[in-house]
């Protein structure tokens, strides 16, 4: 969970600060995206490895198991997710009076090109942290449990 928390802080600080990466300096970008990749990366396992986590609190609590409920919520959340999300880049381009097909954009929607490159992505990654720390399934309870059920 500590993992996961800090790899996704790390990862919001690094969204935010490329904003402020002069677009002609492509070696630091593409640092920068590579940088954001591996955390990406390696977190991804520990998500999941949570929903586990989650499966068998909630087995020991109720005596269900819950892995198909637990697994396939989660994927409708990301479904949901990158729906709503390709939805709010195209409204949001627009508000950015993105052209498509134009050979040069206007500095509103370079702005917004950027803005939706980093600083929101960054902002979303915070709030995540910030929702997590609403998740209870810390070292602490996960050994106490497996200590009860004799793992």
């Amino acid at each position: 969970m500590k993992g996961f928390k800090l790899s996704m802080a790390l990862e919001a600080v690094l969204l935010i600060a490329m904003y402020f990466v002069p677009a002609g300096n492509v070696a630091a970008i593409f640092t920068l995206v590579i940088i954001i990749n591996i955390i990406q990366l390696a977190a991804t396992p520990l998500q999941w490895s949570m929903l586990s986590d989650i499966i068998d609190a909630e087995e020991k609590r109720s005596g269900k198991k819950l892995s198909g409920i637990v697994f396939s919520t989660n994927l409708f959340a990301i479904k949901l997710g990158i729906a709503i999300g390709g939805a709010l880049v195209g409204y949001l381009l627009a508000w950015g009076d993105y052209v498509g097909g134009a050979v040069q954009q206007s500095a509103s929607a370079l702005q917004m090109i950027k803005l939706l490159f980093t600083v929101f992505p960054g902002v979303l990654v915070a709030l995540l942290i910030v929702i997590m720390n609403r998740y209870s399934l810390d070292d602490k309870r996960l050994s106490h449990m497996a200590q009860e059920s004799g793992r």
